[in-house]
């Protein structure tokens, strides 16, 4: 993300966003109740966004680059999904 860049203010309503920073440093700002809150990350932190009004800037003095993992939540307990590879592990 280039010095000086503010996104819009948005919403995620069907996904799930997940930030890590690879280099530099960005501001987060929620909106909530009316009132606005920010957080600095920084380089190899990981942030969870939710479904929160949001919007990402860069205010630093220098080029911010990371990493976005978007999930679509289906509603649906998968964590049996790693039990395969548990029970493979005991074999070994």
């Amino acid at each position: 993300m280039p010095v000086g860049v503010v996104q819009d203010w948005h919403k995620h309503v069907k996904l799930d966003e997940n930030i890590i920073v690879t280099s530099g440093e960005i501001t987060i700002e929620y909106l909530e109740n009316g009132k606005i809150s920010s957080k600095n990350v920084r380089e190899n932190d990981v942030l969870r966004v939710k479904k929160s009004i949001h919007r990402i800037s860069n205010l630093s003095s220098q080029t911010a680059k990371f990493i976005v993992f978007r999930f679509v939540p289906t509603g649906k307990d998968k964590r049996g999904l790693t039990d395969e590879k548990r029970l493979l592990m005991q074999f070994f």
